[in-house]
């Protein structure tokens, strides 16, 4: 399956996610980094970045909420804490799902050294859950 997950978008939880483990199929997301929101673009709602690039800030319209600033909050917090980007903690919490091949998109060598950078370690129980607990479903 080809669909949007990430810590923002995670309602696929509920029934898209399952019947691909009960098939044996592979998911691979996309939106990971939730359009730049979890990767830390953007600090509040009212964000002059967000409207800085009017294609971008169509694409991210609905991502850009008081919701899932929180939930980047969490992200960057816990990135902070272990010495990671907020981009590399959302890309690690994916790459730690069943069935989930993660395909980052970039639009720079940086990044995507940067997004390489999110697999080879795990984020613990205790961070998990602490963003988890950011986006109940």
């Amino acid at each position: 399956l080809q669909i949007e997950y990430s810590l923002i978008e995670c309602t696929v939880e509920r029934e898209l996610l399952p019947m691909a483990r009960a098939f044996g199929l592979a998911v691979t997301p996309w939106g990971v980094i939730g359009g730049g929101v979890l990767g830390g673009r953007y600090d509040t709602a009212a964000d002059p970045m967000a409207v800085a690039d009017s294609r971008r800030a169509a694409r991210n319209a609905t991502r850009i909420t008081e919701r899932n600033l929180q939930i980047a909050r969490k992200a960057r917090e816990i990135a902070q804490a272990i010495g990671r980007s907020p981009a590399q903690v959302a890309l690690n919490w994916c790459l730690s799902r069943p069935n989930v091949i993660v395909i980052p998109k970039t639009n720079s060598v940086a990044r995507t050294v940067e997004n390489c950078a999110a697999s080879g370690w795990s984020l613990t129980a205790a961070q998990v859950a602490a963003l988890e607990q950011a986006f109940p479903l």
